[in-house]
């Protein structure tokens, strides 16, 4: 494969990447908080009990549990760290799974929701299908992905110092809409948004990439650390697409409301 192209997250990398990032992620969250109001405003009438799944620190969780105090709320996360995080907050409950294997019944949710989780799957056809069992008849599954595009500042700028893989791969839209009509998910609504963020210095910027587990996990990415020169170049590129508001983070999100087939 091209030497700027990788291979499929590991599941471990994930696991440690985030499990590393529970005591910061709150603090760094504030893009992806935004980026999960849009998607909790997104939500059908709903039913039933919920997963949050990839319920991370338990921002969403909390939305779901203010908006549906009435319904049973679950969250899951791969990391254990995370969901002792989430725990200590007063949530409890709280499982720790991996999401393409649900320790859960079948037709046991009324809906799943899911903020930033499905771009690090490894099957996504694994996923989808347990998503469709363990949904209820028509239930709903809402959740959004990255995009490729995301981070493309960082990608471009990294592109001008060397061909490594600095940025993670995403998965497109047509491979998503493939594997959920795979699965027997209908698409009942799809809607991509892009969201700019401006930072006053590059280091603010990777700290807040860093500071959510979302740094570069690619299995072709370089181990080594990279050098200060190296790092500088990097810089250099970087702030050339400054502009008035500042250093720009550019997220490209792919929102689906997905419903279960009658079972």
């Amino acid at each position: 494969m091209p030497a700027n192209e990788a291979a499929p997250f590991s599941r471990r990398d994930i696991r440690q990447s985030f499990s590393r990032a529970a005591d910061t992620y709150d603090r760094s969250a504030l893009i992806q908080r935004q980026i999960g109001d849009d998607l909790l405003r997104s939500l059908p009438p709903l039913s039933g009990s919920i997963l949050d799944l990839g319920c991370g620190t338990g921002y969403c969780l909390s939305k779901l549990k203010a908006a549906y105090p009435d319904l049973g709320l679950i969250g899951l996360d791969l990391s254990q760290q995370m969901a002792t995080f989430t725990r200590q907050k007063g949530i409890r409950r709280i499982v720790c799974a991996d999401a393409h294997h649900l320790p859960f019944k079948s037709q046991s949710f009324g809906a799943i929701v899911s903020n930033l989780v499905v771009q690090w799957s490894a099957s996504l056809d694994l996923l989808f299908a347990q998503c469709q069992r363990v949904l209820s008849s028509q239930g709903y599954f809402v959740f959004n992905s990255l995009l490729p595009g995301t981070l493309i500042e960082i990608e471009q700028a990294w592109l001008r110092v060397d061909s490594g893989v600095h940025v993670n791969r995403f998965i497109p839209e047509d491979e998503l809409c493939a594997a959920l009509n795979r699965s027997g998910l209908q698409i009942r609504r799809i809607e991509q948004r892009q969201y700019r963020f401006y930072f006053d210095h590059a280091r603010e910027a990777m700290l807040q990439i860093k500071g959510i587990g979302g740094h570069n996990m690619n299995s072709a990415r370089q181990r080594a650390l990279t050098g200060k020169k190296v790092f500088q170049k990097f810089i250099h590129h970087y702030e050339a697409s400054r502009q008035s508001r500042g250093l720009p983070l550019t997220y490209q999100i792919l929102e689906i409301t997905a419903q279960a087939s009658d079972k």
